[in-house]
């Protein structure tokens, strides 16, 4: 008897399989975004106080997020950007909120741009999502030998907490006798994977 050929996967087959990727990187890209905004927020706010309009002009003509960061961080060390006096630790946090942001950049740099292979287990015949099929690519370096998914989702963690201390920073420089807001905690992989648990479950509560 003739053996049987084994089938291919198909289109549908390897998009579905990719789909929760596809979604997690989709919000990963989305919180970064948003991140970049509200550091462009902070930047408006210590460059061009009287005129915001030319702070946004400034920060979008700049082609490069690295180089806004760096463009961020001059402007705030500049002498009398920030009251140090009523905020001392205003500098440190914002450094703070620039490195970390850094090095999320590594990751969400390879979760975007890493080129993953999907394909077909040979003896479970599942569906898989292969990172090491492409071993000199450099963006693999960061998801090499983990769990894919589970490390995207952490990267975007990671973004919402600094989206959200970089609006609080925003909010304290715009007023005076608001007091600075503490550094959030950071959180390990464990930790971020308990927070996106928690967050599916509300979502899957709330009505379509």
């Amino acid at each position: 008897m003739a053996k049987s050929r084994a089938r291919r996967p198909t289109k549908v087959m390897t998009e579905r399989a990719f789909a929760p990727y596809a979604l997690a990187i989709g919000h990963l890209a989305r919180s970064w975004n948003q991140l970049h905004e509200n550091l462009c927020l902070i930047f408006c706010r210590v460059a061009t106080r009287t005129n915001t309009n030319i702070g946004h002009a400034i920060w979008y003509d700049l082609k490069s997020d690295r180089v806004q960061r760096g463009v961020l961080k001059a402007a705030c060390g500049a002498p009398g950007a920030i009251d140090t006096k009523n905020w001392p630790t205003a500098l440190e946090d914002i450094d703070w909120l620039l490195e970390k942001t850094r090095g999320v950049a590594d990751q969400r740099n390879a979760a975007l741009h890493a080129p993953f292979m999907v394909g077909m287990e040979t003896t479970t015949r599942e569906m898989i999502i292969m990172s090491d099929f492409f071993p000199h690519n450099p963006f693999l370096k960061q998801l090499r030998g983990k769990d894919i998914l589970s490390e995207i989702s952490y990267y975007r963690v990671k973004c919402d907490i600094l989206k959200e201390y970089a609006v609080s920073i925003w909010m304290a420089l715009g007023h005076s006798e608001r007091a600075w807001p503490s550094r959030p905690s950071w959180p390990n992989r464990e930790q971020a994977k308990a927070q996106q648990k928690r967050g599916n479950r509300r979502s899957a509560k709330d009505p379509a």
